[in-house]
């Protein structure tokens, strides 16, 4: 294994092609048999004592504190006062309050219709801290509060409701608002608008490549792992909003492949109490038909049980030649409430995606065309190649209880199961034998993955003196067990100047067989304090376990990591004036190595981040976020020298830059969204590269600007138009730095007619056709075509 993209990565490199497992290693990854996780147990008992007098701001005002037997109060602190999430505001006339009667929970959630009104009376109480400063009016969704396209909390950061001005880390937010207004095609396109992220490439079938800052990332779905990330990844309709945290965020996520340069959590969309219905059709370019719906019916009266059940099936060619896409997703959610302070979420996750196996092309003849040429469009087999499929069944369960004023809870669980089933062709080597000659060789590849991920919360909101604290003590765990095995074979030698494929026949012999296991859990303490309105604190502490056990029938190897690392995080924010806050913070990232070839068991990958930068609130419209960071990662996988396969692990990287992600919304019907990333990530120690070596798959300079104007009156009411544009620099294919695909730029733009209850309009992807390469996602040396012009028709109804 070598350090390029991590594991799975190398393994994935050369063979699992499609981005998907590419499991069949080249000279340096030739054999990464192995590993994955043993188990862990992991309980967390947290015992909570009552403390101070405590009085609950809501409250009657003759409610009586129960206390604990013959604890003292008034001796042990001074008084605690319970602050509400909502501003209110006191009532000069004070009515005679009648007898207390059972405090009412938290509803369930009505979210405000999606088209902004003018009227503010009826919008949503916010939550403490937030300053709006202009923009649009704010409109509750079941992931929280917005302005537009700003996001005015995250849960994901601090799994807690926390302001974003007032979180000690760099988060960026694309809201429904900016999905709905692009009309991207597929999470790679939304994941655009976010500085300093790198998604996965096209024509692939897990999502094991995700980089922020230049190092690996995962996406998290609702606040939980999805190791390999199989089935439909490219899905929107079920994301209700997109968020990512910007570099290692290890005391509240560690499970999932490596976590080590940020979390991409998606937020799944949940009932409301009004019912609806959607319908939409999108269709053009390279015979893409997408249909998909949202329906959310309440199923009991007074919000106690709520349905929601969204949906989307798509058939479409692409822009490589042969290749013809199938995929589906149906994601259906129930929630009940006894509106007594206790609620229960139950989420359905079923996909399929399923295309013929994709390679990518080598960079000779692409990138590099000095002694021959290949077609950007070929596809590198054969064309009655059967299409390789992968599926993801889970199922989510969410419990959330509120004890009284001060304490409340959380647990989360999923159940999934991940399955691949992968076969074709791919190149042996990303450098011609001779000529525009390579070797060519047959590959199948199942998985089958099973895991078990939950999450558990105890939190306290309470005030003391000045200070306004949230505590939350947290225990978590991912369990993860799979089967992969990889067979490859010689398939013979091919000119690809002139291609002639091979049948594809099943290969016999297997290069790795392991059954793996692997368990990351920890526990979490963590505490964040307002001080006068003013200071921002945040503090933490986890104790981290990484488990593997890893066993390979081929090589016989059969090994355990079993490591603890207690891991700490603070940070601090300061508000400078209105709408001006300064902030700093350190991290750590602790990770498992899944495929290591040696002769003892992997070390933990570890990664620590210091981050210092401005959250802005400013007149207009006009917030976001701008952060210099440095985040250096350790322990990475390297090959011995003279070896084709043995590794070890001394290898280091860093990362560091600076990056924004900003909205401006300055007037009614007139959005703006930028975003812009400098990021120098290179290799510190290695010792197959030299120090100052680029890491693959990471432009130096990259940025998106999108704007849309929705006309509010006159003729031309209703009519939206929107255009942007992405920029990248050049990026290294690989750790060796023999190629680099070109800098590009690419425009995109939107007309549509918009309703409350219909909307029809055209949308252009690459509207120049600019015709370009990009890195595969496997990392080892291959590239990619981007899609050239597309031009796609969307509609919808509701009702």
């Amino acid at each position: 294994m070598t350090g390029s993209e991590d594991g799975w990565g190398s393994l994935m490199g050369k063979g699992l092609s499609s981005g998907a497992c590419q499991a069949v290693p080249d000279r340096r990854d030739a054999r990464f048999s192995r590993r994955l996780a043993r188990r862990a147990a992991l309980a967390a008992v947290i015992a909570v004592g009552q403390f101070g007098a405590i009085r609950a701001q809501d409250e009657p005002a003759d409610h009586t504190t129960r206390s604990s037997g013959s604890l003292e109060p008034a001796a042990r602190l001074p008084p605690v006062t319970v602050y509400s999430s909502r501003k209110r505001i006191a009532n000069p006339n004070p009515k005679p309050k009648p007898k207390p009667k059972p405090r009412p929970a938290k509803p369930a959630v009505a979210v405000t219709p999606a088209t902004p009104t003018t009227r503010r009376t009826n919008a949503p109480a916010l939550p403490d801290g937030v300053v709006l400063n202009g923009g649009p009016p704010v409109t509750q969704t079941t992931a929280g509060p917005v302005s537009g396209y700003r996001a005015l909390t995250s849960v994901s950061a601090t799994r807690t409701e926390t302001p974003i001005e007032r979180i000690p880390q760099a988060v960026a937010v694309v809201p429904r608002a900016v999905l709905d207004d692009q009309q991207p095609l597929g999470l790679m396109d939304a994941l655009r608008n976010i500085s300093a992220v790198t998604p996965m490439s096209a024509n692939t079938f897990i999502g094991y490549a995700y980089k922020v800052r230049g190092f690996p990332a995962d996406r998290y779905v609702d606040g939980l792992p999805n190791y390999y990330d199989g089935g439909d990844n490219t899905s929107l309709v079920n994301t209700e909003r997109i968020e990512v945290l910007k570099g290692p965020a290890g005391i509240l996520y560690q499970g999932g492949i490596g976590p080590v340069g940020g979390i991409i959590n998606t937020v799944s969309k949940l009932p409301t109490e009004n019912r609806f219905a959607e319908i939409g059709v999108t269709a053009g370019g390279y015979r893409l038909w997408d249909t998909w719906f949202d329906v959310n019916q309440p199923i009991a009266s007074g919000g106690t049980a709520l349905f929601r059940m969204t949906g989307d099936v798509e058939k479409s060619g692409d822009f490589v030649d042969v290749i013809e896409h199938r995929r589906y997703a149906l994601n259906p959610t129930l929630l009940f409430n006894d509106n007594d302070g206790t609620r229960l979420t139950i989420q359905g996750s079923f996909s399929s995606r399923s295309f013929q196996n994709y390679t990518g092309l080598p960079g000779a003849g692409t990138v590099d065309r000095s002694l021959f040429t290949i077609a950007p469009t070929l596809f590198p087999d054969r064309p009655d190649l059967g299409r390789s499929w992968t599926t993801y069944n889970g199922v989510t369960a969410r419990i959330d209880h509120e004890f009284n004023a001060v304490w409340s809870a959380n647990a989360t669980a999923r159940v999934s199961e991940m399955r691949l089933e992968q076969f074709g062709h791919f190149l042996g080597t990303d450098t011609p034998l001779f000529g525009s000659t390579f070797p060519f060789l047959s590959f199948h590849l199942p998985v089958d993955t099973r895991e078990i991920a939950s999450n558990a919360n105890l939190v306290a909101k309470f005030a003391i003196g000045p200070t306004r604290n949230t505590v939350l003590f947290g225990a978590d765990s991912d369990r993860v067990a799979d089967n992969i095995r990889d067979d490859v074979g010689f398939a013979g030698l091919v000119d690809f100047a002139n291609p002639v494929f091979p049948a594809y026949t099943p290969p016999t012999v297997s290069a790795f067989n392991s059954n793996n296991l692997y368990v990351n859990s920890g526990l979490t303490t963590q505490w964040q304090s307002d001080i006068f309105e003013r200071l921002h604190l945040l503090a933490g502490v986890r104790l981290a376990n990484v488990y593997i056990h890893g066993t390979d029938a081929v090589a016989g190897s059969d090994f355990i990591t079993d490591a603890w690392k207690p891991q700490p995080r603070f940070g601090a924010v300061v508000d400078l004036v209105k709408g001006v806050s300064a902030f700093a913070d350190y991290s750590q990232g602790y990770r498992g190595v899944p495929f290591f070839n040696a002769a003892g068991a992997p070390k933990p990958e570890e990664a620590e981040q210091t981050e210092a930068g401005l959250k802005l609130a400013l007149p207009s419209g006009f917030a976001g976020t701008i952060a210099w960071f440095t985040n250096t990662r350790r322990n990475v996988t390297n090959l011995l020298p003279g070896s084709l396969f043995l590794a070890t692990q001394v290898g280091e990287q860093r990362a560091e830059g600076f990056d924004a992600d900003l909205t401006w919304q300055p007037s009614a019907g007139l959005s703006i969204l930028a975003s812009y990333a400098h990021v120098n990530a290179i290799v510190v120690q290695d010792q197959l590269f030299a120090p100052g070596t680029m890491l693959e798959r990471v432009p130096r300079d990259s940025g998106r600007l999108w704007v849309n104007y929705k006309f509010q009156d006159g003729w031309l009411r209703n009519v939206a138009i929107g255009a942007g544009l992405y920029a990248a620099s050049a990026q290294a294919v690989a750790l060796d730095n023999l190629y680099f695909t070109p800098g590009y730029v690419t425009f995109d733009g939107k007309v549509a007619y918009e309703t409350d209850h219909w909307s029809l309009g055209v949308t252009g992807k690459n509207l120049a056709d600019h015709r370009y390469f990009v890195p595969y996602a496997s990392g080892s040396g291959y590239v990619m075509p981007a899609d050239g012009r597309t031009v796609l028709a969307f509609g919808k109804l509701r009702y």
